[in-house]
């Protein structure tokens, strides 16, 4: 099992990046996937599907797994390449109005995992800083247009 986990300190209060990250239209934005189409609205059982460029172009099925406003929580699951991939988006008030934005990612092992298990620890890496920092930039954005 693969066990990632990063953090990115945003400059917004956590009720303004809990709403951009919990917003079914803003997933594109951040994430790098295409063509997000959810079946409601985000709350635990609510399913998606995405295409996916990773070793290809392929379409992901999400589901959400978690979700827990009060606490900033959110989790999807899905399976990629044969592998469990849960995801948990975690946001806490830090100094000042800023938010800790927290993206912990398991993958847990089967078909092409085992072989491809350090290139997608790399690889998952990258695209958990890659998120975080496009959330960070468009929503601290965002303020800076609101003042």
């Amino acid at each position: 099992m693969i066990r990632l986990e990063t953090s990115v300190i945003i400059d917004a209060p956590v009720e303004k990046v809990w709403e951009f990250l919990s917003n079914p239209d803003t997933v594109p934005e951040w994430t790098g996937v295409k063509d997000a189409k959810f079946d409601g609205p985000i709350r635990v059982g609510t399913t998606a599907k995405a295409t996916l460029h990773f070793l290809g172009s392929r379409t992901l099925e999400l589901t959400v797994s978690e979700y827990e406003p009060e606490k900033r929580k959110l989790g999807v699951e899905g399976t990629i390449l044969g592998a469990k991939v849960h995801d948990l988006y975690s946001l806490e008030p830090t100094e000042g109005v800023k938010t800790r934005f927290t993206k912990t990612s398991t993958v847990e092992g089967g078909g092409l995992m085992r072989v491809f298990s350090p290139f997608m620890a790399r690889r998952g890496k990258r695209t958990a800083l890659t998120q975080m920092e496009n959330v960070k930039r468009i929503v601290e954005a965002q303020g800076r247009t609101e003042s």
